[in-house]
């Protein structure tokens, strides 16, 4: 759809938010007036779904809202003979009005860009506004087709372009086309492109002297040429609607007064004026166009008026503070005494205090009480979105909140779902990935199930099914399946070791021998200790080492210098053997033999996650610890199939304390070991510890997954069941999982090349036999093997999006966890999920503890985690960009940020993207402008904003006005 004109109150930008609104009101094929209709953008929305009605006091809104919908069958043909009878008629025109000179002279002025000449020469041509011989009157009588050039021309338009405007006129009202409304909303928007007034909107002409180069760069437009190009844009378009529209030309009271036409409607959608500026002082211009009848002039005390208007123009009550709360409460009224439902979209500045609320005609509460007292406060439901409006004064746009307040009878069982709120309560949450369950094991990014929790309780019902096509840690799975939840999950993931976590969680567990089994293996393996025997520095009698601290210069050598070793003593306790060291170099790279390892496994090179060529597992353990681990695997292999795996559950959560790790053992860099202070730790005194942790939650295990289980297909599904995958999730067949099958999908993809958990895996891979797929993984990687680059991972992730869309159910909500500085890829994640079908609906921070990447480079990295909510549209379009300049956006992301910081002092960079500034960016369709010249937000923001770096938070520059 093209769009016919710049409009005040433009909804284009939250398209999406009204129609989600509405939707729970109605159903597909339900018919939705939509009373004030401007633009007939939303109107145009609508239609995707519903049959539409639109109505527009004013002529021209209701042309275009006809034009939309009845698209003419045209080729390069018809638009050659378009141009020659227009010549032709401009031809006439020139003729009759005897102006062959005048337009000539007009020309080479606009060459030269002699202005004063030209505003002489404008002066000169006689119009109704100079010359009394020129009375309308006379020209109604004539009716010569010289409206504009008589009316308009030197002050909104030139002359030979008023000339053609009148001969495009003379074309349409003597054509015999189908489509005099279609032709009429390309003169529309040609008369917007060359209108010379301030952002489009005709309310007045500009001075020529004082706007001397924006006139010449106005006035040498070609109105044909401008005119026919919208022409050639529709060729071969043609109107795909399914379902019926109508156009009306009418105040509003008198429409909904029609009981013929009300008894057809189920929702009345109203965006009714909100101030006492008059919409047809903006756009009257195009009524004269289209009405084309020679009006008489409005004259005032003090002459003619600036805007030279004329007299008939629409003068809506709405706009006037005396009449418009009575206005609105018959609209209410009509609609509670039919039983229509009603929405009522209504935009409102964000800060009251620091925005001018005078010329509003009703503020928002009033506006809410009213519709709370004619439905009844139960029947009161009110959504709202934070934006940026236009401003006819201003370039710049100002904060505002859109509400759309929906009155009336929720039409389908289904849930509604309330994004503000669920934020709300997210916010007042305190993010924990720790309970006695979940510290049994360990995850790279492992989602906090607290937040999981609210997710699911808010955003699906009882029965629902929740997926996770990126299952990672299972928390999502997990969640859903617990026996106070009563969902049904499917999980899927391309690597082993996610769906080994769940089904020991959820089935192995359950054995009733678990508990005597896991017990009798710590007993046994407490006969390892042996390895780690020594001679007690104090005393010389049998101590345990704990742990030896070395330097390791080179990986893949086992020539190390010892700093200190930590012996546990009978009779000392606690000692540190930290001067004359003795040699335990032997013991701990003795060559033992391996039985249940896979000691030939070799790991993929990629020297991002510290991996050397042709790397083995010798290099990332010790041999004592490798043979400890070995003789453990043993051991559990006496035991039931059961017993053994959840034994590897234990010594999964523990493996990266049981390599070479650094002193805090950290987690994040599985294949790491660093060259100085390297630490080997008693693998026996680790997994019985963890054993014990184990033993500790078994109970709380099984009471909490007592009635959940595990299923083989999605026809097995039932309460607290979950059906496990492990494959490339964009490969899941229909079979697997059907369409529209879907009640609610949460998940976390992977981020690029932030996460290479394949690679990570290989950990469990070599020690467990967990397996790894690096083939089809979603990942960007420069691994020595099975490489991917950008495009791969994009393609990859497109397809799961792809599919999800296909399995999730229509207007259901997807969870996305993202986050990641860059612009770019915000850019190109949102291309790629609004291209799907997925409308975006907001997004909300959530906390984190602080990475290492935080606390070096607080400013630029984003701590924590986003939620980015989304909607199933089931309608695939093309990504959006708005029209706005570059300037402005900055500007207005400017206000924002100061806006937010205004009222919370002080914001982490994560806040301020999570909190506000990419919701506007967003639902502004900003982003992709702004990516283009930004890497991230923080380029922008640290031109305008102070960065403390003590606090490592945003405040707002006092020398900068807000």
């Amino acid at each position: 759809m093209s769009k016919f004109i710049d409009y005040l109150g433009n909804k284009s930008s939250i398209l999406d938010f009204i129609s989600s609104g509405i939707d729970q009101y109605l159903y597909d094929g339900d018919t939705i007036l939509d009373l004030f209709a401007g633009s007939g953008v939303v109107s145009y929305k609508f239609s995707e779904k519903y049959n539409v009605i639109s109505n527009d006091s004013e002529a021209y809104s209701s042309t275009i809202c006809s034009a939309q919908f009845n698209n003419p069958h045209y080729n390069t043909n018809n638009i050659l003979d378009i141009k020659n009878q227009l010549l032709s008629i401009k031809s006439f025109l020139i003729s009759q009005e005897n102006l062959s000179n005048l337009v000539q002279k007009e020309n080479k002025l606009i060459q030269e860009n002699s202005i004063d000449e030209l505003n002489e020469l404008y002066k000169s041509h006689e119009t109704v506004w100079n010359n009394k011989n020129f009375t309308p009157k006379k020209l109604r009588s004539n009716n010569n087709y010289n409206l504009f050039l008589r009316y308009y021309a030197g002050s909104y338009f030139g002359i030979e372009q008023a000339l053609e405007i009148d001969s495009i006129i003379k074309f349409i009202k003597e054509s015999d086309s189908l489509f005099v409304d279609f032709l009429y909303s390309k003169l529309f928007l040609t008369i917007n492109n060359v209108v010379f007034s301030r952002d489009g909107h005709m309310a007045q002409p500009l001075d020529l002297i004082t706007s001397s180069k924006r006139a010449i760069l106005d006035r040498s437009k070609n109105v044909f040429d401008i005119y026919l190009e919208y022409l050639e844009k529709d060729i071969d378009s043609s109107n795909t609607k399914k379902y019926n529209h109508k156009t009306y030309n009418l105040p509003f009271y008198k429409l909904i007064s029609r009981k013929d036409i009300l008894d057809k409607v189920d929702l009345i959608y109203a965006d009714p004026p909100y101030t006492d500026m008059q919409y047809s002082r903006y756009y009257h211009i195009l009524n004269v166009a289209v009405n084309y009848d020679y009006p008489e002039l409005t004259k005032t005390k003090n002459g003619y008026t600036k805007g030279l208007y004329t007299e008939g123009r629409f003068q809506s009550s709405l706009s006037q503070k005396s009449k418009a709360k009575d206005d609105l409460y018959l609209l209410m009224k009509s609609c509670f005494d039919t039983g229509t439902n009603l929405a009522l979209s209504y935009a409102y500045p964000r800060d009251i205090k620091q925005q001018k609320t005078d010329r509003y005609t009703v503020s928002i509460e009033e506006l809410m009480n009213m519709a709370k007292e004619v439905f009844s406060p139960s029947y009161v439901h009110v959504e709202q979105i934070d934006y940026f409006h236009s401003n006819n004064k201003n370039a710049q746009r100002k904060p505002v909140i859109e509400y759309l307040i929906l009155c009336g009878k929720n039409k389908k069982k289904s849930k509604s779902y309330n994004i503000t709120k669920i934020k709300r309560q997210i916010d007042s949450l305190k993010p924990t990935n720790r309970n006695e369950i979940y510290n049994t094991h360990i995850y790279w990014s492992q989602k906090s199930f607290n937040i999981i929790d609210s997710l699911i309780e808010n955003l699906s019902e009882e029965n629902d099914v929740i997926f996770d096509p990126f299952m990672g840690s299972g928390v999502t799975i997990l969640e859903s399946i617990t026996k106070n939840m009563n969902r049904n999950a499917i999980g899927c993931d391309i690597n082993e070791a996610p769906v080994f976590i769940v089904k020991t969680l959820v089935e192995y567990s359950k054995d009733k021998q678990l508990q005597k089994d896991l017990i009798d293996i710590s007993h046994q393996i407490n006969s390892l200790m042996n390895y780690y025997e020594a001679d007690c520095p104090n005393c010389d009698s049998i101590s345990l080492i704990d742990r030896i601290m070395f330097d390791k210069p080179n990986r893949n050598s086992n020539d190390i210098n010892i700093n200190a070793v930590n012996h546990i003593c009978e009779k000392c306790g606690k000692v540190v053997e930290s001067e004359n060291i003795k040699n335990y170099q032997k013991d701990m790279f003795f060559k033992y033999e391996l039985e249940n390892i896979d000691e030939k496994y070799e790991f993929i090179e990629n020297s991002k996650v510290a991996v050397i060529k042709n790397d083995s597992i010798f290099n990332i353990f010790t041999n004592r610890n490798l043979k400890v681990l070995d003789d453990m695997l043993g051991i559990s292999k006496q035991f039931s199939k059961n017993t053994e795996n959840v034994f590897k559950y234990i010594l999964m959560s523990c493996m990266h304390q049981c390599k070479i790790t650094d002193k805090r053992s950290n987690s994040q860099w599985p294949l790491w070991t660093p060259k100085k202070d390297c630490v080997e730790r008693n693998v026996v005194l680790l997994v019985n510890k963890k054993i014990n942790n184990f033993l500790k939650a078994l109970s709380s295990i099984q009471e909490t997954y007592s009635d959940s289980s595990l299923v083989e297909s999605f026809n097995d599904l039932s309460i607290n069941s979950a059906f496990l995958l492990q494959k490339p999730s964009q490969y899941i067949s229909d079979d697997e999982i059907p369409d529209n099958s879907i009640d609610l999908v949460i998940t976390d993809p992977p981020y690029l090349g932030q996460v290479l958990y394949s690679e990570y895996m290989q950990l469990y891979s070599s020690i467990l036999g967990l397996s790894v797929d690096m083939e089809d993984e979603i990942v960007i990687s420069s691994r020595a093997e099975n490489d991917k680059n950008e495009a791969d991972y994009y393609e990859d992730l497109k397809k799961v999006f792809s599919l999800i869309g296909k399995k999730l159910k229509k207007d259901k909500v997807m969870c996305l966890y993202f986050h990641d500085n860059s612009l770019k890829v915000w850019n190109k994640l949102m291309k790629i999920l609004f291209e799907e079908g997925f409308r975006y609906i907001g997004q909300t921070h959530i906390e984190k503890s602080n990475t290492l990447k935080n606390i070096i480079s607080p400013k630029k990295s984003l701590k924590g985690d986003s939620i980015l909510f989304f909607r199933n549209s089931k309608h695939k379009n093309e990504y959006r960009y708005a029209p706005e300049e570059i300037e402005e956006i900055e500007i207005n992301i400017i206000k924002e940020a100061k806006y937010m910081l205004k009222n919370q002092n002080q914001l982490t960079s994560a806040e301020l993207y999570d909190n506000g500034l990419m919701e506007t960016l967003i639902s502004n369709a900003w982003l992709g402008k702004l990516s283009e010249k930004y890497t991230s937000l923080i380029d922008l923001l640290q031109e305008h904003l102070k960065w403390n770096s003590e606090l490592a938070v945003w405040e707002n520059n006092n020398n900068e006005k807000i």
